[in-house]
């Protein structure tokens, strides 16, 4: 299924093109924050310049990246009142509620720290504010929440269910999920290093990202990325992380699925959280399944954290921006690659002609999924300028 257009918002930037600018650059220093009941100031990657109220973030950011991967593909009022939306999300309204919260108890109010309750409410005001009328389906399996939505939107369009189905990731700051993460001791000290000997955790980030998915115009299935397929399968060996051995399984569900062999992966955009025990996982499975020569392999969450159940609408649209300008970014924060790697990760951008790339997202708990998408050659595709 083609990647009829795309769009995101996070601390790389507003837009496909403007993300593409950062990610040929470096990448923005994570802020300090305070959360109540922690001792130490925490990192953070929030989105820059946003003069949005706290508690309209969330639906703002979500709504800007949808408008522009709607608006790349040019759909109509008609159109969008027959897609569906599939939203993916960790945390979804909290943000919005902890900041309304927050404001009422500043009035001297005694707020409800629920204002409103229910999963589906987020997904129902975003459809609102898109004019999207096609029903609304939220994913909520943690950080593989809209990779999984993917996945099921491409089925949505096999199985002719619609003709074009959106997926919106979104994750806004919280103070509840720093407080888990730092309870956990998985946040780093000051900076994300994916992949490498001396990492210390992950850095969470907020923002949103947009994916329209659908069959092609005719004649035109050659210029668009492809979802060509994934899998998605759970874990249940730990309460909390996976095995290299199931990361592996899901990597080799996902290239059946997509009708390709090892051989025929050109990239791996990983999933690599910085995380101790993540890290070395996915490096494992990646280095048992790619035994005949590694692809190249590349990670994002140095460019923006790890925006939990919105990574993967985030991080797909981040790599396309680069891929088709026709290189490869580099991975943020990384200076000595995990030895266990089948090859170190690239650490500057390179030169990239086209392919089948492999992306993995591996969520809390084990749920985890790997995607198979196909990029045109450089040129073939309607890509914007190359801004580097």
């Amino acid at each position: 299924m083609a990647i009829l257009g795309h769009g995101l918002v996070s601390a790389a930037g507003t837009g496909v093109d403007a993300t593409r600018r950062t990610l040929a650059t470096s990448p923005p220093e994570p802020e300090v924050v305070r959360v109540p009941a922690i001792q130490r100031a925490l990192p953070f990657f929030r989105v820059g310049e946003d003069p949005t109220p706290a508690g309209e973030r969330l639906y703002t950011q979500a709504a800007r990246a949808a408008e522009e991967a709607l608006s790349a593909a040019g759909l109509t009022a008609d159109e969008r009142a027959h897609t569906p939306l599939l939203l993916g999300s960790s945390s979804l309204e909290l943000p919005a509620s902890e900041a309304h919260y927050a404001e009422g108890l500043a009035r001297g109010e005694r707020p409800y720290p629920l204002e409103r309750s229910g999963f589906a409410l987020l997904a129902h005001d975003l459809g609102k504010r898109l004019g999207i009328g096609g029903g609304e389906t939220l994913f909520n399996t943690a950080c593989t929440s809209s990779a999984n939505a993917l996945l099921y939107a491409r089925r949505l369009l096999l199985a002719g269910r619609a003709e074009q189905v959106l997926v919106v990731g979104c994750e806004g700051y919280n103070t509840l999920s720093l407080a888990g993460f730092e309870s956990l001791m998985l946040l780093a000290g000051d900076q994300l290093r994916p992949f490498d000997e001396g990492r210390d955790g992950t850095i969470l980030g907020e923002g949103a990202g947009a994916i329209l998915l659908g069959r092609a115009p005719d004649g035109e299935d050659g210029r668009h990325f492809r979802l060509r397929g994934g899998a998605q399968a759970c874990d249940t060996s730990s309460p909390t992380t996976s095995s290299p051995e199931a990361i592996r399984a899901v990597m080799v569900a996902a290239l059946e699925d997509a009708g390709c062999g090892v051989g025929a992966i050109d990239l791996i955009k990983a999933h690599a959280t910085a995380t101790p025990s993540n890290d070395i996982a996915e490096a494992e499975a990646l280095a048992a399944l790619f035994t005949d020569g590694s692809p190249a392999i590349t990670a994002l969450k140095g460019w923006f954290g790890h925006t939990l159940g919105a990574c993967g609408a985030i991080e797909i649209p981040a790599l396309l921006a680069c891929l088709e300008a026709g290189w490869l970014p580099a991975t943020a924060g990384l200076h000595q690659p995990l030895a266990t790697l089948p090859a170190p990760p690239a650490r500057e951008p390179g030169p990239f002609g086209g392919g089948t790339v492999m992306a993995n997202f591996f969520g809390f708990g084990g749920n985890n999924t790997s995607l198979v998408l196909e990029v045109p050659a450089a040129g073939a595709h309607n890509r914007r300028e190359d801004s580097r």
